[in-house]
């Protein structure tokens, strides 16, 4: 049994890396699985399950507090690159949010325009970002998307 890869969040705003400490689930070279607990204890949650689609660029995770799962799924777009025994996962700064109930909320555009007007990223990462919006959307509203979250039960 090979051991758990190492997993690295870097976000530009704000500007970090770090270095994760989540239980790894599973980990096949199209997914990582991971079960983890809050980094801070002020959060509205207090652990949950993330899915990281390693080709597709996104990552899935479901929030849960006292045990209770949210009734929505976090989607992150991501950019996933090789580090030396895992993955970088970099956050492309789009969010959406899929309710069980199927409503879909969009967040954080704008920090795409911000982070360009900043410096902090190029043309090139705000295309790709809106390049992985369109492609999770497209998932969504063809019916895909619960296949997808049906990882993170």
């Amino acid at each position: 049994m090979s051991p758990a890869p190492t997993l690295i969040r870097r976000r530009f705003i704000p500007d970090e890396t770090i270095t994760l400490h989540d239980e790894v689930l599973r980990a096949d070279g199209e997914v990582v699985l991971t079960r983890w607990k809050t980094l801070s204890p002020v959060h509205a949650f207090d652990g949950g399950r993330s899915c990281y689609f390693l080709n597709r660029g996104f990552k899935l995770s479901r929030f849960y507090r006292d045990g209770a799962p949210f009734d929505y799924i976090y989607c992150d777009l991501i950019e996933t690159s090789a580090a030396p025994g895992g993955y970088v996962f970099t956050d492309l700064l789009i969010d959406v949010l899929v309710y069980d109930s199927g409503f879909v909320k969009i967040l954080d555009v704008g920090e795409v325009c911000d982070a360009l007007d900043r410096g902090l990223i190029g043309v090139d990462t705000a295309k790709k970002a809106m390049r992985l919006l369109d492609g999770l959307l497209g998932i969504i509203y063809s019916g895909g998307f619960g296949e997808l979250a049906r990882m993170l039960e």
